[in-house]
């Protein structure tokens, strides 16, 4: 379900960008609605709840971000108040982000790796996947300890799995299989 409703309401407000032509403007302002999401997460728990009433919630709304962001996009999330699906504005939001980002060419590429990658290889990776995909790669780098050694690359719906406990888990897989 979440994915459907942040399909429909995230291409939506794709579409309204490409027809009024102001793709990164509005991007601009879903990436500010996104830092508040994620910073002050009682925000959404105050337009989600029931026991206030529905146009009390829209006024905190309005009063939060009008004038930081288009009445487009305030449109948007005030329709999800009045359609009681503002917990998905989470993944409303990063739907539109990926669809502005394929159409501007970027793939977000999210590195998980062992150690912190040097400049020449963060370099060389990035090279190698713009090669792989076509498309400008923006690499998001990330430190998990626990992975031992390699990496684990997230392109999309894709994961590649170089680390050495998943390379493990794969030959353990595989020799299970043949037994």
């Amino acid at each position: 379900m979440a994915e459907l409703v942040a399909q429909r309401y995230g291409t939506a407000l794709f579409e309204l960008a490409v027809e009024n032509n102001q793709i990164d403007k509005m991007e601009e302002e879903i990436k500010v609605i996104q830092k508040v999401l994620q910073d002050e997460p009682e925000f959404l728990e105050l337009i989600s709840n029931p026991k206030i009433a529905l146009n009390d919630r829209r006024t905190v709304l309005k009063d939060v971000f009008d004038g930081k962001i288009s009445d487009g996009i305030l449109g948007l999330i005030d329709l999800t108040i009045l359609k009681n699906r503002q917990e998905f504005l989470p993944q409303i939001i990063e739907y539109f982000i990926a669809k502005a980002n394929s159409y501007k060419g970027l793939e977000i590429v999210k590195v998980t790796s062992s150690t912190v990658l040097s400049a020449e290889q963060e370099k060389q990776l990035k090279e190698r996947m713009e090669k792989l995909t076509k498309k400008t790669i923006v690499l998001k780098l990330e430190v998990d300890e626990s992975l031992v050694g390699g990496m684990v690359v997230r392109m999309g719906d894709r994961i590649m799995n170089y680390s050495v406990k998943g390379m493990l888990g794969a030959m353990s897989k595989a020799l299970y299989s043949h037994n």
